[in-house]
C-alpha cells in the first residue's frame, strides 16, 4: 500500500471540496448581504464614521464590512433608536435576559459577575446553507464602560492588522461635547471557543435636536480558528449583526415605552389595576383559549399582560414558579398561539412531526373546546406540568377524549424561569358520568408519533398568585 499516495490524494480531495463549498457559499450567501438592511451603498460603505449631519431611518440598520489580514474581518453596524441611552444601555447590560433578546443567542451562561461587567460563555447558532447550520461558542468578558473607553484604547482607523486590547474605532462620530456609554467585550484568550480574536465594541450616544433618541453602533473585530476559513462565514455573520443590532433597538423601544405607561402612585395598587384591566380583556375571549377571539380582543389580552409584567416589576414582586403553590388544575383562558390559528406550535412546538401536526390542525378546526394545565408533584419531588386539550366527543355515548401532553420540569435553561421536557403523549377519557362506563381508547399511534419527538420548552412567569398565572414561552406563546 502506497501511503504517501494515499495522503496526497486525500488532501487533494479536501482542498478541492472546501475549494467547491466555499465557491456555493459565496453565490448562495453573498446576494443576502446586498438585500434587507445591509447597506452595501458606496454612501455608507466608504464613509469612516456616521457623522451627526446624517439621519438613519429607527430600526433600520446600516453596514460595512472590512477585509483585515490573517483570516479575519472588520465588520461596523449603527442605526437610530427612539429610546434614551440609559435604556438601551441598561438592556445590554441586562445580562439575563440577553438570550431572549438576541435572536441567534442560543446560549448565554454567565460564568462571572464582577463590578462593572462579567464574563459570559456565548453559542450563537446560524443558518449558512439550507439544511446546514453554524454554530460559534466563546468565552467572554464583558467590560461595562459608562463614560466610554479611552481614546489610547481604540485602534486608528488606518490599523490593518488587529491587536487584542486595542477595540475597533466606533463607527460613530462624537463631537467634544457629546455624551456617550460603551461596552466593550473580547474573548479570553487561551480560552476554548471558535474564534482566535473576537473583541467588539457597542456605543450609545445621544440624536443631536431629537429628543430620547440613541445612535447605537456595534464594532467587531473577528479571526475564527486557522480551520475556518473567514470568507465562508463573512456574508452571514454579517446579516446575523445586522438582525441582533435590529433586535436590540426594538427591544430598547419597547421597553422605553412600557416606561410611559401610568400606574397609580401606590405601587401595590399598580398590580390590581393591571390585573383587573386583564380580566375584563379575557371577557372578550372565548373559552376555548382564545381560539375564536378576534385580532383586536387578542391584541388587547397581550398589552393587558404585558402591563401586568410592568407593574410587578414596578412593585418589585418576585415573579417566580412555585409548583407546590401552583399545583393543582388551571384553565387556559387564553393562549397567543392558539388565538392565531397555532395550536400545533403550542403544544409541539415550531417543528413537530407532520403526521402529528396534521391530525392536530384538523382537531383544532373541528373538535377543539377547551385547555387547562396540571401541575401535579409525585412523593419524590419531581413536578408534572401537563397541557390537557378536551375534544368533542364524537356521541354522548362515548366519554369525552382527551390529550395529555406530559411535561417534566427541569432545571431552568437561563434566562428562563422554567423549562420542560415533554415526556410523552397520551389519548384519554375525561373524568364524568356517562351512560357506559369510561373506555379506554387506543394511543399506540399517537405515542409512536410522538416518541421520536423529545422536545424541551422554556418560559418565563410573568404573573403568578392563587387565581391567576400568566406566562411566556421561547416560542412566544403567551398564555393566561
Amino acid at each position: 500500500i502506497d501511503l504517501k499516495k494515499i495522503v496526497r490524494c486525500t488532501m487533494v480531495t479536501t482542498m478541492a471540496l472546501l475549494l467547491w463549498v466555499r465557491c456555493s457559499v459565496a453565490l448562495m450567501v453573498a446576494p443576502y448581504a446586498r438585500r434587507g438592511r445591509v447597506v452595501a451603498r458606496s454612501t455608507f460603505a466608504e464613509m469612516e464614521e456616521l457623522s451627526e449631519d446624517i439621519c438613519l431611518v429607527p430600526g433600520e440598520v446600516v453596514a460595512k464590512i472590512e477585509v483585515v489580514p490573517g483570516n479575519a474581518r472588520r465588520i461596523f453596524t449603527g442605526t437610530d433608536v427612539r429610546a434614551g441611552c440609559e435604556a438601551v444601555y441598561e438592556l445590554l447590560t441586562d445580562y439575563e435576559a440577553l438570550q431572549g433578546v438576541v435572536p441567534n443567542l442560543v446560549v448565554n451562561e454567565i460564568l462571572e459577575r464582577r463590578s462593572g461587567g462579567a464574563r459570559l460563555r456565548q453559542v450563537g447558532a446560524a443558518q449558512v446553507l439550507p439544511g446546514l447550520n453554524f454554530r460559534a461558542s466563546m468565552i467572554m468578558d464583558v467590560v461595562e464602560l459608562p463614560s466610554g473607553l479611552p481614546e489610547a484604547e481604540t485602534a486608528p482607523r488606518s490599523a490593518r492588522d488587529l491587536r487584542r486590547g486595542m477595540y475597533p474605532r466606533p463607527w460613530v462620530a462624537k463631537s467634544p461635547a457629546t455624551e456617550f456609554r460603551d461596552i466593550a467585550m473580547q474573548s479570553v484568550a487561551g480560552a476554548p471557543g471558535d474564534f482566535t480574536l473576537y473583541q467588539g465594541l457597542w456605543r450609545m450616544q445621544p440624536v443631536p435636536d431629537c429628543d430620547n433618541a440613541t445612535r447605537l453602533t456595534f464594532s467587531v473585530e473577528i479571526q475564527p480558528r486557522p480551520w475556518l476559513p473567514v470568507a465562508l462565514i463573512e456574508n452571514r455573520i454579517l446579516q446575523d449583526l445586522v438582525v441582533n443590532v435590529e433586535a436590540v433597538a426594538r427591544e430598547a423601544e419597547r421597553r422605553a415605552a412600557l416606561a410611559k405607561t401610568e400606574f397609580p402612585l401606590v405601587k401595590k395598587d399598580a398590580v390590581q389595576v393591571a390585573k383587573e384591566a386583564l380580566w375584563a380583556a379575557l371577557q372578550q375571549t372565548d373559552d376555548r383559549a382564545g381560539l375564536s377571539a378576534s385580532d383586536a380582543a387578542a391584541r388587547d389580552v397581550e398589552e393587558c399582560a404585558e402591563r401586568l409584567r410592568y407593574a410587578n416589576a414596578v412593585a418589585g414582586n418576585s415573579c417566580s414558579f412555585d409548583a407546590v403553590k401552583l399545583r393543582g388544575k388551571w384553565r387556559v383562558a387564553f393562549s397567543s398561539a392558539v388565538a392565531d390559528g397555532a395550536l400545533t406550535t403550542a403544544l409541539l412546538g415550531p417543528a413537530p412531526p407532520p403526521p402529528l401536526a396534521k391530525a392536530l390542525d384538523t382537531l383544532q378546526r373541528a373538535a377543539f373546546t377547551s385547555m387547562d394545565l396540571d401541575v401535579t408533584t409525585n412523593r419524590n419531588g419531581a413536578v408534572a406540568f401537563d397541557t390537557l386539550v378536551s375534544l368533542a366527543p364524537a356521541t354522548r355515548l362515548v366519554p369525552q377524549p382527551v390529550l395529555r401532553f406530559e411535561n417534566t420540569l427541569i432545571a431552568p435553561r437561563p434566562p428562563f424561569a422554567v423549562t420542560l421536557v415533554r415526556e410523552r403523549l397520551k389519548l384519554e377519557p375525561a373524568s364524568g358520568p356517562r351512560l357506559l362506563p369510561r373506555l379506554a381508547v387506543p394511543a399506540l399511534w399517537l405515542e409512536r408519533l410522538s416518541a421520536s419527538q423529545r422536545a424541551v420548552f422554556s418560559f418565563d412567569v410573568l404573573h403568578a398568585d392563587d387565581d391567576l398565572l400568566v406566562t411566556l414561552s421561547d416560542a412566544g406563546d403567551l398564555r393566561v
